[in-house]
């Protein structure tokens, strides 16, 4: 009887274990179609031109940094906070170019330029942070493209003026 209440138990045990893997596996494979179809509807993950010539040997390493540009406006209060001044004050500290400007609806917009997590520091700052006495209640990102390989559309960052 002993024996067979051992074997019993070795059953239970083996069919837990059998339960847990197929668990696991079936987790794994949820979570790979998940990355795969997230990654296909947001187009994450696509290469700028520079690394597409890189990895097919066209290009050398250093120029597979790439260079992504983006248009912001930001709504609240921004205007008469020096909420440009800190924008171009944090831009050069990124080594960003572009260029920040008020507008007649009382919104900061402007442009972004350079490598992909600098840029990605100075939306979440324009987001977040602003200037010391600024209010932001909302910021748009439009337009992010990579740009071609040696592109410079802007050479600085600057501020304008309103036209």
């Amino acid at each position: 009887m002993r024996s067979r209440t051992v074997s019993v138990a070795l059953g239970l045990a083996y069919c837990v274990i059998a339960l847990a893997c197929g668990y696991i596996c079936l987790t794994i494979i949820l979570r790979s179609f998940e990355l795969f179809f997230t990654t296909l509807a947001t187009g994450a993950g696509s290469r700028p031109p520079a690394a597409t010539a890189a990895a097919s040997g066209g290009a050398s390493a250093a120029a597979t940094s790439g260079r992504i540009s983006v248009e912001f406006e930001v709504h609240g209060k921004v205007q008469g906070v020096f909420f440009r001044k800190y924008t171009k004050t944090n831009a050069d500290k990124f080594g960003l170019t572009g260029y920040v400007k008020n507008t007649a609806y009382k919104t900061v917009v402007g442009v972004l330029e350079g490598r992909p997590d600098n840029v990605n520091r100075m939306k979440q700052w324009l987001r977040t942070k602003g200037s010391p006495t600024s209010i932001i209640e909302k910021c748009n990102f439009s337009n992010e493209k990579w740009l071609a390989v040696g592109s410079r559309p802007h050479k600085t960052f600057e501020i304008r003026k309103p036209r």
